[in-house]
């Protein structure tokens, strides 16, 4: 039987999502996730962060500003030794419960990688 996903997050950062989301109703929105993985192979995110300014908001799609990810990405290995840990966006208006079939290749792409 597999373990179930874990993952650790700070209230804050989930304030900073929940607000994102509110922001944007009727279209997807996200951002990225950055903290540490634990020995067992779970996530604390330390810093959740908004979508960059080039990032493009639909109402079935979202795609997060590359050069500000990266950016960040930089800065915050460079000063504090976290990584990126995931990215999150929203699905609050299409009704899924699931991983749509774009998630999951962007996902197992983001794994491999």
């Amino acid at each position: 039987m597999s373990r179930p996903a874990r993952v650790r997050i700070y209230a804050s950062e989930l304030r900073v999502i929940l607000d994102e989301l509110h922001r944007h109703p009727s279209e997807e929105t996200g951002g990225d996730l950055f903290g540490l993985w634990s020995h067992g192979d779970t996530p604390t995110v330390f810093l959740a962060t908004r979508p960059g300014v080039g990032a493009v908001r639909e109402r079935m799609a979202f795609q997060q500003d590359v050069a500000s990810h990266r950016a960040m990405e930089k800065r915050l290995w460079g000063t504090l030794g976290i990584q990126c840990v995931g990215l999150w966006h929203s699905h609050h208006s299409l009704g899924l419960n699931v991983l749509s079939g774009g998630d999951l290749a962007r996902t197992m792409r983001y794994a491999r990688r």
